[in-house]
């Protein structure tokens, strides 16, 4: 009867009787776990909650800085790279995990002495956690990490569906086929052996003459549509419309004519040349050569870093590991960049169209065009204009917010800040206090930017190693990743290390230091200047004369 009653209680309240409620020590979140679960205590203080059953267990831990979405996933990709290196087996890849649409927990699944486990990193109510797991079925694990939630946080159940209306097929009678011409027509395909009528559309009316002809009640077939106009004639139409327009609107206030289309045609000629001549220049560089490093390197040895970069249109974010496996992340933006581009080489653009389109029959129909938009004569007369407010914004932007780089530790903690203030770069630690600049100068061997610490002393040196590239570079742009810009490490003259491009992919790159300058400085620092240097003077796909 016990039994029973027990049952009756389960069908009626699941919830309360298979789940229970656990909060961590801070009372930062609640979590639902399975009845049977109790709190154990964890070896680690860093853990803010262990839970476990019958040799299974999860452990959260708070983070000490709130991580986006990138850095979530940042953090999962290390832990699968330290568990292969271990000899961890990995199911699958990383995975994400919805928390009720609110916020996204990213995973990994990995064979641990016979049994699944997990890691988990997510970030909920501005706190990051991570989440490691084993013994718990998959399906188990994700439903736990979709409740998570604040102290006292109610979780509503989704909205059911709304019904859809049930559509009941209506009987008619079957209309005989020698009273209805169409149902003979149709007696074949239009209704079933039921009666189940299919409604035809039957307007506009259509004789039957039209459909049969009189000789041997033939279907007649219908005529192919007429073929599509030509394309050329399309085009010479539509050049003939923009100009008719243009005839009828009043002239611009100010009368402005394109570029010579010689001029254009030998700015255009020059471009392609000398990309092609800086391509094949570029591919003559070869990397140079340090001395390699003993068999036995000390664990304080950091070098080489591998860098990996993902950048948009607005920011670049830098992945550092080192020999120790030790990760790192940089984060340097540069919001106004898109709209000084956009501004300037728009207009070079636009100069260069128009007078190519010149060449058309009809006159030009860029300035047909213009003359036919809202404001058309004056957009004829200054056209300019256009591009010069998001070049007037982008200057704008840059004088409001100076460019900065930082460095941040494998649990996303800032360690260093480079921007500029009072030279070409200002070195702070995560403290703020100052560690060193960078000043940047110009001799005959091209330029370069010298670390300088409080004591006012040169301590190294990151040149230019190639001149010739980089102001190919300025104006041709990457030329898909032909040309890159090289950097070298040098203490008083003497090369001390060098940046190593990736061949197979322009976003990657080693940082190499001579073991002999192992003491030279905190490996951090050369690794902040290094990078403070390639982000401030990054690459582009588009020419960066400016």
């Amino acid at each position: 009867m016990k039994a029973l009653f027990t049952l009756l209680l389960a069908c009626c309240f699941p919830v309360t009787l298979l789940a229970e409620v656990f909060r961590d020590s801070a009372s930062n979140f609640e979590i639902d776990f399975p009845a049977g679960w109790a709190v154990e205590k964890s070896n680690d203080p860093a853990v803010i909650l262990r839970l476990g059953s019958a040799g299974s267990f999860a452990e959260f831990t708070k983070l000490d800085s709130e991580l986006s979405d990138y850095y979530l996933k940042a953090r999962v990709k290390e832990q699968v790279d330290s568990l292969r290196s271990k000899g961890n087996t990995i199911s699958g890849e990383v995975k994400p995990v919805s928390i009720r649409g609110v916020t996204t927990a990213y995973y990994v699944r990995y064979d641990a002495m016979g049994s699944a486990a997990y890691i988990s990193f997510l970030t909920y109510n501005e706190k990051s956690y991570a989440v490691s797991a084993r013994g718990v079925d998959e399906t188990a694990f994700r439903n736990m990490l979709g409740r998570f939630r604040k102290p006292g946080e109610v979780i509503k159940a989704p909205a059911s569906p709304p019904r859809k209306p049930r559509v009941v097929a209506s009987k008619v009678p079957t209309v005989k086929p020698e009273d209805d011409l169409a149902a003979q027509v149709f007696r074949d395909g239009a209704q079933d052996s039921t009666g189940t009528a299919v409604m035809v559309d039957s307007s506009p009316a259509v004789s039957m003459d039209d459909v049969f002809r009189t000789e041997g009640s033939t279907v007649a077939a219908e005529p192919a549509p007429p073929a599509g106009p030509n394309m050329a004639e399309a085009a010479a139409g539509l050049l003939s419309r923009l100009s008719e327009s243009a005839g009828s609107k009043e002239p611009p206030y100010i009368s402005r004519s394109p570029l010579p289309v010689w001029l254009a045609g030998l700015i255009a000629g020059l471009w392609l040349i000398g990309a092609a001549l800086a391509r094949s220049s570029a591919a003559k560089y070869r990397n140079p050569k340090i001395a390699l490093p003993p068999a036995d390197v000390p664990p304080d040895f950091f070098f080489p870093f591998l860098v990996s970069r993902h950048a948009s249109s607005r920011e670049v974010e830098y992945r550092i590991l080192t020999r120790q496996k030790q990760s790192l992340g940089a984060y340097y933006d540069f919001a106004h960049d898109i709209w000084l581009a956009a501004g300037f080489y728009g207009l070079v653009l636009f100069h260069l169209l128009w007078a190519f389109a010149g060449l058309l029959p009809g006159g030009n129909p860029l300035t047909n065009l213009m003359l036919g938009l809202p404001g058309g004569r004056l957009i004829a007369s200054v056209p300019d204009l256009v591009f010069l407010l998001p070049l007037i914004f982008g200057l704008y932007k840059r004088s409001m917010r100076k460019e900065a780089l930082e460095i941040f530790d494998h649990q996303s903690n800032k360690i260093f800040t480079v921007r500029p203030e009072n030279a070409y770069g200002l070195l702070r630690d995560g403290n703020g206090k100052e560690v060193a600049r960078l000043v940047e100068k110009t001799d005959k061997d091209g330029r370069c930017w010298e670390f300088v610490d409080t004591d006012n002393l040169v301590v190294f040196a990151v040149r230019d190693d190639a001149p010739a590239i980089s102001k190919a570079c300025r104006f041709f742009g990457v030329q898909g990743g032909r040309l890159r810009k090289h950097y070298g490490v040098f203490v008083q003259d003497r090369r001390a290390g060098y940046v190593f491009l990736d061949p197979s992919s322009p976003d990657r790159f080693q940082l190499h230091l001579e073991y002999n300058y192992s003491r030279l400085s905190h490996p951090a620092h050369i690794l902040a200047v290094v990078l403070y240097v390639i982000s401030r003077e990054r690459e582009h796909a588009y020419p960066t004369i400016l």
